[in-house]
């Protein structure tokens, strides 16, 4: 499945372009400019994202990527930048998907911004935790372009019923989106802990990773609060223990609601 994912050339591209990036936020935009230009694709969604407000605080409408990240602090650009590359891999994966795009994004905008708010919390780096919500879902899209009309079913099936999204596919294929996920990034994109979340985000297991833990919350609280794929029962509970084990009060769960809503809101305008 990751080969087939890897045999589209846009897909092949830019997560070349996007595994470069990632284990360097501190990239300057030129740097990031002449890596994403290449694929016309790829400039294409970054541009498309902040003309409609997606991926910026406001709409901005430059031509040219260079007088656009001029404007924008770096980690803005960084962010919009992974942003913009999992769009481009998604819409060249979901073709023949039943999947929406849109809501694809609204989940992934939405947990990462989740992790990043935890990150801001505890006065931590950013990027990892950003990283790691962002692309916690892919293994979705691996599976789903490679088994098209299987995967289909196994989103048709599921609406109404008690089945989760993981157990239908682990009666199908044999694994989850977990598992395809993870071993497509740990294939293709550093630091560790990006590919061990998406190998993790469903588990119930105790884990003292402040990554990996950030991420289940985050991508249970999206399912809760309606950035859930489509899948109205695409998630389950939160597990007992998991904020408190993270550190989080009161504040910062409010803080961390309300920056998730707005990431949702802003990635409906995807389309």
């Amino acid at each position: 499945m990751v080969l087939a994912a890897l045999e589209n050339k846009c897909v092949s591209h830019t997560i070349g372009k996007l595994a470069t990036i990632t284990k360097s936020p501190n990239m300057s935009p030129v740097m990031i400019t002449r890596l994403v230009v290449p694929v016309p694709e790829f400039e294409s969604n970054i541009k498309g994202g902040m003309l409609s407000g997606v991926y910026t605080e406001e709409p901005i409408n430059f031509g040219d990527l260079r007088e656009a990240f001029a404007v924008l602090d770096q980690q803005a650009i960084w962010e919009l930048v992974l942003a913009a590359g999992l769009e481009t891999m998604a819409r060249a994966l979901l073709r023949n998907s039943d999947l929406s795009l849109t809501e694809f994004m609204r989940h992934a905008l939405a947990t990462a911004s989740g992790t990043k708010a935890i990150a801001t919390h505890f006065q931590l780096p950013e990027s990892d935790l950003f990283a790691a919500g962002l692309f916690h879902n892919i293994g979705i899209l691996i599976i789903a372009n490679a088994h098209p009309i299987e995967y289909n079913q196994i989103l048709s099936t599921i609406a109404g019923s008690q089945q989760t999204l993981e157990d239908a596919e682990r009666n199908i294929f044999g694994f989850t989106h977990e598992e395809a996920g993870g071993t497509f990034l740990m294939s293709m994109i550093t630091p560790d802990v990006i590919w061990q979340a998406a190998f993790d985000h469903h588990s119930t297991a105790e884990t003292n990773d402040l990554v990996i833990g950030s991420v289940r919350l985050s991508a249970n609280i999206s399912h809760q609060v309606g950035c859930s794929l489509g899948l109205a029962n695409g998630h389950s509970s939160i597990p007992a223990g998991l904020v408190s084990k993270i550190g989080l009060n009161d504040v910062a769960m409010a803080s961390m609601a309300q920056k998730m809503g707005e990431a949702a809101v802003k990635a409906s305008k995807l389309t």
